[in-house]
């Protein structure tokens, strides 16, 4: 069954999610905080649960608000949802702006040992491709 949830977030900012063929697609547009991701990823935590596939979608994410201690804070805000997707992938779609950013979040979650697989991606058919590959 698929599944479509939006609430605003911050300033002018906003998180919507859709799940579709087994993939939950997370949206963030605008200026969405660290402990707003966060409370709507709890909030949702059974799509998480329900979906080994996880795209989240930072291409109209708006990064100004993020200080550096957000970005070191990543992994451990969302190791709760994370621990409920053992074996599961996660992909990020980011601009060229965010690349960076992401593979350094995404590095310091590799070193944690979390049982979820994160990579980043710049363009969302590669990140879809991953997803849905053994």
């Amino acid at each position: 069954m698929d599944s479509h949830d939006s609430c605003t977030s911050g300033n002018d900012g906003g998180i919507s999610h859709e799940v579709r063929g087994g993939i939950l697609r997370v949206v963030l547009t605008g200026s969405v905080s660290l402990t707003a991701a966060t409370a709507y990823a709890t909030l949702h935590q059974e799509l998480w649960s329900a979906n080994p596939g996880i795209l989240w979608d930072l291409r109209a994410f708006d990064p100004s608000g993020i200080s550096s201690q957000d970005v070191l804070n990543i992994p451990h805000a969302f190791a709760e949802v994370m621990a409920l997707r053992p074996g599961g992938r996660s992909a990020v779609v980011v601009g060229k702006e965010l690349d960076l950013v992401a593979r350094v979040a995404i590095a310091l979650y590799d070193d944690q040992e979390n049982p979820v697989t994160v990579r980043s991606f710049l363009e969302k058919s590669a990140a879809c491709d991953w997803l849905k590959s053994d």
